[in-house]
């Protein structure tokens, strides 16, 4: 267990200004911050002093121990091959998925860096462009997107601005990585964290020299040849076999150098580096698995194994059949990787840094919260006046706060709470309220009971006389999520029923369920001075618009000449025979026959008549 406490320094440089800062250390609550401390978590931070914004203050979160496991060094060799050291931030990157992936899985268990706050870009040689046209460009960076989204932990929304970029430093009239994928560079924005990160590396390295622990060096050396390691076997274009570290500093070849030393292995000084090519060295770094983080790396040692002539001693006695059988499912994973590229050609190019309404998304938050700020604000940890100006200016958040956000939203439905959030803030109001008292069917009162506020502010809102406040739009809100539906569909159920015509669909209901007036009265729970009132134009109250609605009615033409269809009906039937199918009297048959009002009832039995 590594204590980060005794790691971390007194004093931070800003590198543009060159100023000093002191870093403080709490137990409890960082400075204009609500959030608490966990058990067992440290805030570091430092205050700057600006002439527009005054007092800001940077801070990072930390557990206060640290497990030094296996991944933790790994990740310690791989930041020392490909990881900058000379930036403010934490960048790191490598043309191997897995590479990424072990980084990324180290920062997480460690550090609690979820891998959606890496930010990401591919980088691709500027001469690739000059084989390709067009097409073929467009295709292989397409591809290379959906490579890297489905072979890593990255996220599309945290793309850089320019996600694919090209870059001709340091070539030398070779390209500077062989992958038709390209490299992945991830960054993570956070000055303590690099600082702190760069100091656990060297205590880690300096603890491993003195203890000379064998499985900690060996799990460091592991990460730093997958980033700046080398293997050759000898084959007519590659006569040297071994396996090397490329490295110009003079530091980290010593500390290379020693690290080696710990496993047996003696290397000899290159120009740019360290190698080694004795049989018996290569079978140590084969037992030690120091290329199995890099497939590429690994099939090279393997076959750089079976490349000798004639055996040493000290291969004598290796399973060169386990060998050749690594060999194969080495390279079936390099095939099928190569295949799935291949394959990735012909897919659609990802949506990244899809662009979120975010002051819709925070007002869905807050109505989500029952329309109050102060929930919200513990669980994200911001000031009051930065979420207000979040929900009425539209001011975009800090990623940090972002972050916290989009962790809130994952439990609830985004969509759905950004569609809550816009339509508070632009939505019609008096159309949702009436269309919500067709879908429930109740009337003012009943809906007031439900939204747990009086009639009077209910009917001054409907009246446009009064504007609808957080906590009954959020009520509203929770009422429509419990049947499934969104704002914008309970609009349209009102503007349905004020496009449909009313006396027409309520004849069609009594034509197709063969009601009278007063038995229709009884199934809606109305008098039947009501539906006499409907059928001469009046508009019923939106309690009852909802009953209507989901009535059946008859959907067929009713416009017909009635007094034809009896009389054609009676040349092929008798009186009686009509009486029973029609199930009327003979007296109002023949009142029909001569021209008389039929009632609606009837009408379906008659329409029946005519298509016979």
């Amino acid at each position: 267990m590594l204590d980060l406490i005794k790691i971390i320094p007194k004093i931070i440089k800003n590198k543009k200004g060159g100023r000093k800062y002191r870093l403080h250390i709490t137990f409890h609550r960082i400075p204009k911050n609500k959030k608490k401390l966990k058990k067992n978590e440290i805030g570091v931070w430092y205050e700057t002093k600006t002439p527009t914004s005054g007092k800001v203050i940077y801070y990072a979160i930390l557990p206060r121990f640290i497990n030094e496991d296996r991944i933790l060094y790994e990740s310690i060799g791989l930041y020392l091959a490909e990881g900058s050291l000379d930036s403010e931030h934490l960048n790191f990157s490598n043309d191997e998925p897995e590479v990424i992936n072990t980084f990324i899985k180290a920062f997480q268990k460690h550090f609690r860096i979820a891998p959606y706050y890496w930010l990401w870009s591919i980088n691709f040689n500027d001469k690739l462009r000059k084989f390709e046209n067009t097409k073929e460009t467009v295709q292989r960076e397409k591809a290379s997107l959906n490579f890297w989204l489905k072979k890593t932990k990255i996220k599309a929304t945290s793309a850089f601005q320019t996600p694919i970029r090209y870059s001709n430093k340091n070539s030398k009239g070779k390209l500077a990585t062989k992958k038709k994928w390209g490299s992945l560079t991830i960054a993570f924005g956070n000055k303590i964290l690099k600082l702190l990160w760069l100091n656990i590396i060297y205590a880690l390295i300096k603890k491993t020299l003195k203890e000379k622990n064998e499985i900690n060096a060996s799990s460091i050396l592991r990460g730093w040849i997958a980033g700046d390691g080398y293997c050759r076997y000898e084959i007519y274009d590659k006569p040297r076999r071994g396996l090397g570290i490329i490295c110009k500093d003079k530091n980290k070849i010593m500390i290379c150098y020693k690290l080696f030393n710990i496993l047996g292995i003696k290397p000899y000084r290159e120009k740019n580096g360290l190698m080694f090519a004795r049989a018996e060295y290569l079978l140590r770094a084969y037992n030690h698995k120091l290329t199995s983080l890099h497939l590429q790396k690994h099939l090279n040692l393997l076959l750089a194994l079976l490349s000798f002539r004639r055996i040493p001693d000290s291969l004598k006695y290796l399973d060169f059949k386990r060998i050749r059988k690594e060999i194969k499912d080495v390279k079936k994973e390099l095939k099928e990787r190569e295949k799935l590229f291949e394959r990735l050609k012909n897919e659609r190019m990802p949506k990244l840094r899809m662009e979120i309404p975010w002051q819709s998304l925070i007002n869905g938050l807050v109505l989500k919260k029952g329309g109050k700020y102060k929930k919200l604000i513990k669980e994200i940890g911001c000031p009051q006046t930065v979420l207000i100006n979040w929900v009425r200016k539209g001011i975009k958040p800090s990623r940090k706060y972002q972050m916290k956000i989009l962790e809130k939203v994952k439990r609830a439905k985004k969509e759905q709470l950004i569609k809550f959030g816009e339509f508070f803030l632009k939505g019609d109001w008096k159309a949702f309220f009436e269309g919500l008292q067709i879908f429930l069917k109740a009337s003012r009162k009943e809906m007031a009971k439900r939204l747990r506020i009086h009639v009077n502010t209910l009917e001054s809102i409907i009246n446009q006389r009064e504007k609808v406040g957080k906590h009954i739009a959020s009520k509203a809100f929770n009422l429509i999520e419990r049947y499934g539906k969104t704002p914008e569909e309970i609009v349209q159920i009102y503007l349905k029923s004020q496009k449909t015509n009313w006396p027409s669909l309520i004849r069609r209901i009594l034509i197709e369920n063969e009601w009278s007036q007063r038995k229709l009265a009884e199934k809606i729970g109305c008098s039947r001075s009501l539906i006499r009132e409907w059928l001469k134009g009046v508009e019923p109250v939106n309690k009852y618009k909802g009953k209507l609605s989901e009535l059946p009615k008859y959907e067929g033409k009713i416009k017909f000449n009635f007094k034809t269809i009896i009389k054609n009906a009676l040349k092929i039937y008798t009186l009686s025979e009509l009486k029973e199918k029609l199930n009327v009297s003979p007296k109002t048959l023949q009142n029909w026959k001569k021209g008389s009002k039929i009632q609606l009832r009837n009408i379906k039995r008659i329409i029946k008549l005519n298509s016979i």
